[in-house]
């Protein structure tokens, strides 16, 4: 079935590894080739009037998003639920609030800066130690990216702090749960879902008393927030047809 409006595809990605980091040497694939194109270009069609919709390719579409997307006008950002906060791979975005594009911004900032210079690590981990794991995957960037956005302040605890403490990849520095940034960054989600509130939206493509459906968001702004899709809109596996779009991340053979 053909979709309106229509999807786009890039080949303007970034092919070399542009640094030597732990993420570059033992990740280093076609994902985070791609990584800072993606958010790139969703700042671009944002400030240009576009609303997009960024999907990775292992999605199975059963049903047309938008008509329900069109319909969550209280958020400039719908993001798909995951551990943590939001999974990367399906993200929804409208001109909206000035704050909401600032999240974006500081999202494609933080993939650029990571991938390119792991040598910037120790400013904002002061702990860390060489090699640098400088995380730019975009999953755990945009959990922290959303997080400053909801408490007014920049953090990178959950996805730079973390990966700069000892782990099965990196065989120094600290212990993660030793950490007073640790303690911090438990403390910041407790702040996070304490902002979260309820809404309701009405899902097209079904019946019943489930309909309409309730879904999360996170406010950025007194007037914007950003929407955690429920699972009748953005879905991890196991599939069923009752969901818009299904992601396959978690199949064998879709990783």
């Amino acid at each position: 079935a053909y979709l309106s409006p229509p999807c786009f595809w890039t080949s303007r990605i970034t092919y070399q590894a542009p640094s030597v980091s732990v993420t570059t040497e033992k990740f280093w694939d076609w994902r985070f080739r791609f990584y800072y194109v993606k958010k790139h270009y969703l700042v671009l069609l944002v400030q240009a009037g576009y609303s997009v919709l960024q999907a990775d390719t292992d999605t199975i579409w059963t049903h047309n998003p938008f008509l329900m997307l069109r319909t969550m006008k209280a958020s400039s950002i719908v993001v798909m639920r995951d551990n943590g906060i939001a999974n990367a791979g399906l993200i929804y975005v409208r001109p909206g609030s000035r704050k909401a594009l600032n999240l974006l911004l500081d999202l494609a900032w933080r993939i650029q800066l990571f991938l390119h210079f792991p040598s910037v690590v120790p400013l904002v981990v002061p702990f860390a130690k060489p090699p640098f794991y400088s995380n730019s995957d975009d999953q755990s960037l945009l959990n922290d990216a959303i997080t400053s956005a909801v408490l007014h302040n920049r953090t990178f605890l959950g996805s730079t702090a973390r990966f700069e403490a000892r782990n099965k990849y990196k065989n120094v520095g600290p212990e993660w749960s030793s950490l007073a940034e640790s303690r911090q960054h438990h403390m910041q989600l407790k702040l996070l879902w304490k902002s979260a509130t309820r809404a309701r939206a009405v899902v097209p493509w079904q019946e019943g008393i489930n309909n309409p459906t309730q879904y999360m968001t996170l406010p950025i702004s007194k007037d914007d927030s950003v929407a955690l899709a429920p699972r009748c809109l953005f879905a991890h596996l196991p599939f069923s047809t009752a969901n818009a779009i299904t992601h396959l991340t978690s199949a064998r053979g879709f990783a």
